[in-house]
């Protein structure tokens, strides 16, 4: 090994002291800088890049773990970086899942974690592991060997596994056997003539904690980020997924029933309404606040109508129409009386729907109605302590210049569809 250039000791352990760096550490003039990145962004995978404080390609002399040495990865001469990946909830970073070495002529070299050591794949000149492949190989790694799970709700997914009655995982070539189950349901189940609203359920194995959810549209992955659900522990995760029934068959709405952990996960979600994938996912309140799906049957709760009402607004966006009474009202939060708004429905009636069969056949779709949403049935947080007569089962009464302001569909209080 020649000693032109520098010779580094790379500890793979190791994180910035100011978040995201540049940190430098080791003995001059063979210090290495470090910095951490989300990589791919928003993926919650942290990349650790190594280089050569100076900017130069370098040697290294041995990678070590904290203390321990890595005897799995040899002496690389004449390299740009070598930069490892950790899942971002492991906050002790003893579970690295992959090492990637940047060489001077612009190929690469890859380690993925076997466990307890590190093996290398593709060859030792290839070209750098980029975007959803990269995500893919992360979250095969984090699965495998360390339990972590991302959950795929993208429909055809759902309707493959339910039909073929499999289960899924991080990759088909997973070992160990799969942890995710995928069945079906319909919300509204009871009378011969009530309206039943169709979902797949996703069941995570108990012991097996989530690291992340996605579904695709088109190609293209969306992620969906539920909050404190990193917090949910080894105990059972399901997700009950309602799909919306336009071409893409997006998740519109999803129940997270989750058995342990901190955080209060437990309840209904929505998209956050300022768009975006890497948004988390909002908690409803309001009608549907505490009722399970399967709660939700005809003859079973006096409210049964109302949270049909609700699931068909958020999930097809067949909603209700406000109408305005005469009846004055003294207004909140010592505001002038004004008369109080009540719901009507008035819109489209809604179709009987065949929805999946139990455990045999796909979901029909319900005509999406194509008109300007309407609030219903759903409050922001901020705004909880108003509340509607008849619909939220509240004493309060939110005037009709509230109401105004909730109805226009350009004000950010209106959730989107």
């Amino acid at each position: 090994m020649t000693n032109s250039l520098p010779t580094v000791t790379i500890d793979i352990q190791r994180s910035p002291s100011n978040g995201e760096g540049p940190d430098t550490y080791g003995n001059s003039p063979n210090q290495v800088s470090l910095r951490r990145e989300e990589s791919p962004p928003g993926s919650g995978f942290w990349k650790f890049k190594h280089q050569s404080h100076g900017g130069q390609a370098f040697h290294v002399k041995e990678v070590v773990s904290g203390a321990t040495p890595v005897s799995d990865l040899n002496q690389s001469e004449n390299i740009e970086h070598l930069a490892v990946w950790y899942y971002s909830g492991d906050s002790y970073m003893d579970k690295p899942l992959l090492i990637e070495i940047g060489k001077k002529d612009g190929k690469y070299e890859y380690h993925e974690t076997k466990g307890t050591g590190w093996t290398s794949f593709g060859g030792s000149s290839q070209s750098q592991l980029k975007g959803e492949d990269l995500e893919r190989k992360l979250e095969y790694l984090n699965c495998q060997y360390h339990k972590l799970v991302t959950v795929n709700l993208s429909h055809d997914n759902s309707q493959t596994h339910f039909n073929d009655r499999t289960k899924y995982c991080c990759d088909k070539d997973h070992k160990d056997g799969y942890k995710v189950t995928v069945t079906s349901g319909k919300v509204g189940k009871g009378t011969s003539d009530s309206q039943e609203i169709p979902y797949f359920k996703h069941e995570v194995d108990p012991g097996i904690s989530v690291a992340g959810i996605y579904y695709t549209v088109g190609g293209e992955r969306k992620r969906i980020k539920i909050p404190n659900l990193e917090n949910s522990g080894n105990g059972s995760v399901k997700f009950y997924t309602f799909y919306s029934n336009n071409g893409s068959k997006e998740p519109r709405l999803i129940y997270v029933d989750c058995s342990s952990g901190k955080g209060n996960v437990t309840g209904w979600y929505e998209p956050n309404p300022t768009g975006g994938d890497n948004q988390p996912w909002e908690k409803l309140q309001g009608v549907l606040q505490g009722k399970h799906p399967s709660d939700i049957k005809a003859g079973k709760d006096e409210n049964y109508s109302q949270y049909i009402e609700a699931l068909n607004c958020k999930i097809y966006g067949q909603c209700t129409e406000p109408t305005e009474s005469s009846s004055p009202v003294p207004g909140p939060a010592g505001l002038p009386g004004t008369t109080t708004s009540s719901i009507t429905s008035v819109s489209s009636a809604v179709v009987q729907p065949g929805a999946p069969a139990d455990q045999t056949s796909e979901e029909p779709a319900l005509e999406e109605t194509p008109k300007p949403e309407k609030l219903f049935g759903f409050i922001p947080a901020s705004m909880a302590g108003y509340v509607f007569p008849s619909v939220f089962g509240g004493s309060g009464a939110v005037g009709l210049a509230g109401y105004k302001l909730l109805k226009n569909s350009r004000d950010p209080w209106v959730r989107q569809i």
